[in-house]
């Protein structure tokens, strides 16, 4: 059986292939490997592996019929048949699973293969083995823009720029309206012999303004008769259900579903590229919905829908007095899609629908007086329309508005602000959003709950209520539930902090910051996505981590910074065998560091050490002097220092601060030795054997993996490493700087520095706890 590979090296670390995940050393992925989860992916590919081995893929199935059961019928006279896989929307392709590769050798000798008159093409299949999906390529695929739109937000110079950029990306094109009109007409065609006088008419996104990139297609279906035939069919099944106790509203809505059968039918036999046809009945407004294969375009038909049609020309209207409500809504769309708010399709039944996240910004751009309210609409109308048993009357033009109605230009930059706080505190589940009335009425208003009770459906109450502008009878929002909203005012309130922040309004001077909407769609709490991530992938990230040095009353803030980086050149030199080659300021002053007579051995367990300038030692003598250093015997005794010492190296610190290194410094650094790998372990031993002063403890523990090295074979060294030769030589920049009365490290690795990101993971996790446990004892 063919194997799983397992694992695999890079710069980033060891890459498990299985689960696709990147892991920092040889020890992490061990632990890995053992995991619940990597051995239930290792045994889900070693089942797919062996039964693909067991595969044969057949081809040019296109006028085989019963295509599933001659396929089966046909390979059973080779051997015994344990699946037959086929692709049923077209028929192109089969995958029949053999009880053995004896048998698939068998099928294969034969060279030409005829079922039930048909020639076929079987050849072995392919295997492509399936790889996990981590959690970064998860969070990459439900990000809702692309790279390309993040890109052109980036380049764009202002906010507004960036509003209009979003929308010209997301809309749909004139290619899309062509298409769409195209399945309007061809529907059109074939429903007419059977429903005279029909009209197939979009309504929605698809024609309101404010469609994206593969919306639904939303039809309504009007006819004035139907045709003998069809009408024979329809009462043929009305008939087939028990009506004796049946109300007459019942019976009206399964004259619809009957209708809405035909309608699947006909499509079925007559409509060309049209798939995965179904009816939809048990829905508040039954549909018939199929997918147009050629342009993938989701299709809903409804019969008579009337005040969807007049929703729609509302909409329509309301991005005519207002050209910014059109932008603000695909904003509001695209940010409720990325964190998963809005959009049924790609999540779960709980989420908002485009329509109600558009009623939404409408209500508020009303409050904002941006647009004129739907009771000031009515007064400027001529004449009053009603359908069913809804006032429907809005102005059929907006000239009348404009003229009328006064309203305020408030900037785009303002609006999306204004949007999230305008949102940010209103108690969702006790009120109604009224758009009829513009209006945030409570849940007990006795006038709403009368009103309510003069229409036939029941207003169904839920953890949001918008209450739609024209069916004053339906809670647009019905199917939301409290978790979802509970993740939306955190999001609101989350956005609204960011809004506020400088960088939303104004383009940063730093090439590489994001910037402007590009923020509402990062989240702030995330250190990879906040702050300074770069707009274009190809750049490498920042290896850097802070150290912060414990307070003293004694020494400032900054002094104790640079104390603190002077203790980061000790461990690294004493305890990870770094060579210091040379040392250079960004105030492009050269220093050499040399250990200072001040410190002695019997202060040595707290590891500071000073720097001063010296014009007659090289770096040749540093580094001869540091690597005589760490040569010391194991039963050396190192006292510590009591209080009174403590003090006076701290006081020594405070009277000479021209010895202490000035940051910020940049050091050109060679790793020898592979020491931060199985420390854990020989610690455990050395800690046993009584030792307690921490620099000397991590100093033994180096030297115990490089004795066990040199001495043990590989299984038994305490050395993680596959390898038990330590010996290494990687190059890479550390530079040293005080930011917000912190030490900043920033590692800059060498061009061939394989094990840079194994040694970063442990010195990362390793110095900021340790260089304050240690200046503690100062």
């Amino acid at each position: 059986m063919t194997s799983v590979k397992q694992k695999q090296q890079s710069r980033n670390g060891t890459q498990c292939e299985v689960c696709s995940v990147f892991v920092p050393n040889e020890a992490s992925m061990r632990d890995h490997l053992k995991g619940r989860k990597h051995l239930r992916n290792v045994e889900k590919q070693e089942h797919w592996l062996d039964s693909a081995v067991r595969s044969i893929y057949v081809s040019g199935l296109k006028s085989l019929s019963a295509a599933e059961l001659s396929l089966a019928d046909y390979f059973s006279g080779f051997g015994a048949v344990k699946k037959v896989t086929i692709d049923k929307t077209a028929k192109h392709y089969a995958i029949i699973e053999m009880d053995s590769t004896d048998t698939v050798d068998k099928i294969l000798e034969k060279e030409k293969h005829t079922i039930l008159g048909v020639d076929v093409d079987v050849r072995l299949r392919e295997i492509k083995p399936c790889k996990g999906r981590s959690k970064s390529q998860e969070n990459e695929q439900g990000r809702y823009l692309s790279n390309e739109t993040w890109t052109a937000l980036f380049g764009c110079a202002t906010v507004e720029d960036q509003v209009h950029t979003l929308k010209h990306l997301l809309m749909i094109t004139e290619d899309d309206d062509y298409i769409r009109n195209l399945i309007c007409k061809l529907l059109g065609a074939a429903l007419d012999e059977a429903f005279l006088g029909c009209e197939v008419q979009p309504f929605g996104s698809s024609v309101n303004g404010f469609g994206v990139h593969g919306c639904d297609l939303d039809l309504n279906f009007d006819y004035s008769s139907i045709h003998d035939d069809v009408m024979e069919g329809i009462t043929q099944n009305m008939h087939e259900t028990d009506t004796a106790e049946v109300s007459m509203g019942d019976m009206d809505r399964s004259h619809k579903s009957g209708v809405l059968l035909a309608i699947a039918e006909i499509i079925k036999q007559c409509v060309p590229d049209c798939h995965k046809i179904k009816t939809i009945l048990n829905a508040r407004l039954p549909v018939v919905r199929f997918y147009h294969k050629t342009s993938g375009v989701r299709c809903d038909i409804s019969l008579k829908n009337n005040l969807a049609i007049h929703n729609t020309r509302y909409l329509q209207l309301c991005s005519q007095l207002t050209p910014n409500f059109s932008l603000l809504v695909f904003l509001i769309r695209a940010w409720m899609k990325h964190w998963k708010l809005a959009g049924n399709l790609q999540f779960n039944g709980t989420s908002l629908n485009n329509y109600a996240v558009t009623l939404l910004v409408l209500f508020y751009m009303q409050n904002c007086n941006c647009i004129p309210k739907l009771k000031d609409l009515r007064k400027n109308s001529k004449t009053i329309k009603k359908i069913e048993c809804f006032d429907c009357t809005i102005p059929d033009t907006p000239n009348a508005v404009l003229s009328a109605c006064h309203t305020n230009d408030t900037p785009l930059l303002d609006l999306v602000s204004g949007f999230f706080a305008f949102y940010t505190n209103i108690d969702f589940e006790n009120v109604v959003i009224d758009l009829s009335v513009n209006k945030i009425v409570s849940v007990s208003d006795d006038k709403l709950t009368m009103e309510l009770h003069t229409f036939k459906s029941k207003f169904k109450y839920s953890a949001l209520n918008i209450r739609d502008p024209f069916e004053v009878s339906h809670n647009v929002a019905a199917n939301v539930n409290q978790k979802h909203m509970k993740t939306f005012i955190r999001c609101t309130r989350n956005t609204t902090l960011v809004t506020k922040m400088k960088r939303y309004s104004q383009k940063p001077l730093s090439g590489n910051a994001i910037w402007g909407i590009m923020m509402l769609f990062v989240d702030q709490h995330n250190k990879n996505e906040a702050g300074e991530k770069l707009a274009h992938k190809g750049k490498v990230a920042e290896h850097s981590f802070f150290i912060t040095p414990p307070p003293s009353e004694l020494v400032d803030q900054n002094a104790l910074c640079q104390t603190a980086g002077q203790f980061v050149i000790t461990v690294l030199q004493d305890v990870f065998y770094v060579e210091i080659g040379k040392t250079a300021t960004n105030q492009t002053v050269t220093e050499d560091f040399s250990v200072s007579p001040e410190v002695h051995e019997s202060t040595e367990s707290i590891a500071v050490i000073q720097a001063c300038p010296s014009s007659n030692q090289n770096n040749d003598a540093i580094l001869h002097q540091s690597s005589n250093d760490r040569k010391r015997h194991a039963d050396d005794h190192f006292a510590a220092p009591c209080k009174k010492s403590r003090i006076s190296i701290v006081k020594n610190v405070m009277e000479k601060p021209s010895t202490v290194v000035q940051l910020p410094v940049k050091l050109s650094c060679i790793a020898t030795q592979k020491v931060w790998q199985g420390r854990r372990k020989a610690r455990r031993q050395i800690v046993q054997s009584g030792l307690s002063d921490l620099v000397q403890l991590e100093r033994k523990i180096s030297e115990l993996l490089l004795s066990e090295s040199s001495a043990s074979t590989p299984n038994e060294s305490l050395n993680d490493s596959t390898s038990s030769d330590l010996s290494i030589s990687m190059q890479f920049q550390l530079t040293l700087s005080a930011e917000e009365q912190k030490l900043k490290l920033t590692f800059e690795p060498g061009e061939n520095s394989t094990d840079f990101v194994t040694f970063f993971h442990h010195i990362e996790v390793f110095l900021p706890p340790f260089v304050a446990k240690c200046m503690k004892r100062m």
